[in-house]
């Protein structure tokens, strides 16, 4: 059995909705004794700080070496333009390396979270005001051994004294409004920071370096509840039931209808025979399963994965049902009328994606969904006159996960 780790970056909203009480096994506990019992007491510890953000006097030196200028637009795409695939920094990306910004800078390589802790450090260091900025409709699913492992997307964002606003993403400088994202602290980064090395310590059969990431993440900011389901199902492999039931309580006391924390929980009830409990919060997790467009859109994928275009096309119309805006929403649903045969429908979704479009990253989806319709995967929808533009394709090292 696959066991779900999430590598934050990335948060989606979740819904505060009454649940219905489900009794558990073992004596619930507040929040404050939950961090205690199983933070400030764990026998694991806490991993060491990071400043994820410091700045190495090699890469001040680099700093000082990058000519800036009195145009603050300028010396934003020119701090951006490292980043890109050809860029100065050469740098390469890898889903797997969480590293702080003077690390990424010596090693020259990171995932999302890398890259942008260094371009915030350099930004800052050059005057300019830029925070991070958790990106939505970009999550992906990975299989990572035993187990299933969702990771998200993070940026910066940034304003200028009177001249608007922009997100740097890979190398990509997008003025852009708020709604690219949700800014978060400092703080916040640091602690996805740190459950990302969790989630890679887990994963790589590490179990108690897991907790100790975990728990630091916990102490930094305990409100991230994809944290403490992480710090459950390690706890659950374990098999130390109570830690686990106490962690996923908590997640779900912050986040109610997280389904991978439901899924969790009823599968740890599974393990110690309460067949009871297992099956109410499975029922729980089907009902949030019908209500969350995020998860009607990661099953209208696999439908598309499995050949199977009637499921996708449910799926995904549900999906946008409940969430008009999502352009990756409808760059799917037009993957899937192609696989349908309905060129015309396919051609409508496109064209739906194109006026949702707002960032260069978002014609890079688009082109590559172009791409994929048409280069024979597919039949080519959009060789009419009424096709859409060509949008612009932009140089980008990797897909932009996490």
């Amino acid at each position: 059995m696959r066991r779900t780790i999430v590598m934050t970056l990335g948060l989606l909203a979740a819904g505060c909705a009454e649940i219905p009480h489900i009794d558990s096994v073992y004596p619930p506990l507040e929040m404050d004794q939950t961090v205690q019992r199983l933070i400030l007491d764990s026998e694991f510890g806490a991993a060491a700080e990071i400043d994820v953000l410091f700045v190495s006097p090699e890469l001040a030196q680099y700093i000082r070496d990058v000519r800036t200028q009195r145009d603050p637009h300028r010396n934003l795409q020119r701090l951006a333009n490292l980043f890109r695939s050809k860029g100065d920094l050469s740098m390469q990306y890898d889903v797997t390396a969480t590293l702080s910004a003077s690390d990424a800078f010596a090693r020259r390589r990171g995932n999302c979270l890398a890259y942008t802790h260094l371009f915030i450090a350099m930004a800052r260091k050059i005057g300019m005001r830029v925070r991070y900025q958790e990106v939505l409709g970009v999550e992906q699913w990975d299989a990572v051994g035993d187990f299933v492992v969702l990771n998200r997307h993070i940026a910066a964002y940034g304003n200028f004294d009177q001249s608007g606003t922009f997100a740097v993403d890979f190398g990509l400088v997008v003025p852009t409004s708020r709604r690219f994202g949700r800014i978060v602290s400092d703080d916040r980064a640091r602690a996805q920071h740190f459950n990302n090395l969790g989630a890679e310590a887990l994963t790589g059969g590490d179990s108690e370096g897991g907790i100790a990431f975990f728990n630091r993440s916990i102490l930094i900011d305990p409100e991230l509840s994809y944290v403490w389901t992480n710090l459950g199902t390690t706890y659950s492999l374990l098999q130390r039931y109570e830690e686990a039931e106490w962690a996923f309580a908590e997640a779900l006391r912050i986040t109610p209808y997280d389904v991978s924390a439901i899924n969790q929980i009823a599968s740890l009830y599974d393990r110690i025979g309460r067949d009871d409990l297992a099956a109410a919060y499975r029922k729980r997790s089907e009902r949030e399963r019908g209500r969350n467009p995020y998860y009607l859109f990661r099953d209208g994928v696999n439908a598309i994965e499995a050949g199977d275009p009637e499921l996708a096309l449910r799926n995904l119309q549900r999906a946008i049902k409940r969430q008009p805006d999502e352009m990756h929403f409808y760059l799917q649903l037009g993957k899937a009328y192609a696989l349908s045969g309905d060129a015309r429908a396919a051609k409508s979704a496109l064209l739906q994606a194109e006026e949702l479009m707002e960032t260069d990253a978002d014609r890079v989806a688009m082109s590559r969904m172009i791409e994929a319709i048409c280069a024979g995967v597919l039949e080519c929808v959009l060789n009419s006159e009424e096709a859409i533009p060509a949008p612009l394709t932009v140089g980008i090292h990797g897909w932009p996960w996490g």
